[in-house]
């Protein structure tokens, strides 16, 4: 994927040469945007209106729960925009891989608006995991650390305020901030139909497992599989679609949790997917 470039030449004739990374498919971009512009429009539309949400959110968030809601509100937008940077450029594979991470997030906020009291959790986790990072840099170079020693001093203080609310019956401090599976969370927010495929298609692609390494490969004329190299149009569509879809969930969540007034228009651009599913 990268292109050799002659940089200059050497005293004996011979030209020194280095691969330039490629930061994108320029030449697929119309293409891209003429099959698939009735979906690249309407998730763009939603990540404007998202936008407009979240700092409309942010400045009336009094809650911790709200508060977190607004950050995962975030992380799911940006998943939005990433996923059509990757599926501009044909690389429909790797924005599925994001639209994983947008499923948890809108997940997670719907959670917290079942659960608003887990919101401190989702905060307070984050001193056990600077311990864990603490730990690990302790272990792996400790001759070389340069934490000084009134930081170790406060991450371990932290840590013991914190870490009984996160230990269970066996005295192990768990690895997440919230006590269940997130197909324990996608369930109770009513998602398992979501995690059962989509997210599970997802985690194949993300893990290469067989399935996910499926996705770097096509079938010829004749039903030989062959390799479909970048770009390709080949799970685009699917994963512009799933973007809006999420972020349509995790805008609503947002709606609701923090009473805005956007209600008519949500319900007006979720017509914008059915439309652009039948360009």
């Amino acid at each position: 994927m990268s292109e050799i470039h002659d940089l200059r030449f050497l005293r004996g004739g011979a030209p020194a040469q280095c691969a330039r990374p490629v930061f994108g498919f320029e030449d697929f971009w119309p293409e891209a945007y003429s099959e698939f512009r009735g979906l690249f429009d309407a998730v763009g539309d939603l990540i404007r209106l998202g936008d407009e949400m979240v700092k409309a959110a942010e400045e009336s968030a009094d809650e911790p729960s709200e508060k977190v809601i607004c950050a995962l509100s975030r992380a799911t937008i940006t998943g939005a925009v990433e996923v059509i940077l990757l599926c501009g450029n044909g690389c429909g594979a790797g924005a599925v891989k994001i639209v994983r991470g947008m499923c948890e997030s809108q997940w997670l906020a719907a959670y917290l608006r079942l659960h608003p009291e887990e919101a401190v959790d989702f905060r307070e986790f984050s001193k056990v995991i600077l311990w864990r990072r603490l730990k690990w840099l302790q272990g792996y170079d400790p001759v070389h650390v340069s934490v000084k020693p009134e930081e170790v001093k406060r991450v371990e203080a932290d840590y013991d305020a914190v870490k009984d609310r996160f230990t269970d019956r066996r005295g192990n401090v768990r690895h997440q901030w919230h006590k269940k599976p997130i197909a324990a969370i996608a369930e109770e927010v009513g998602r398992k139909r979501q995690y059962d495929l989509p997210y599970a298609i997802a985690c194949s692609i993300h893990h290469n497992n067989f399935e996910g390494l499926s996705a770097l490969f096509a079938l010829d004329d004749d039903g030989e599989v062959i390799p479909n190299p970048l770009p390709s149009k080949v799970w685009v569509r699917t994963a512009l679609s799933s973007a809006y879809t999420n972020l349509w969930f995790a805008l609503k969540t947002l709606n609701d949790s923090c009473e805005l007034d956007f209600c008519q228009r949500l319900v007006a651009v979720q017509e914008a997917l059915s439309s652009a599913e039948t360009k």
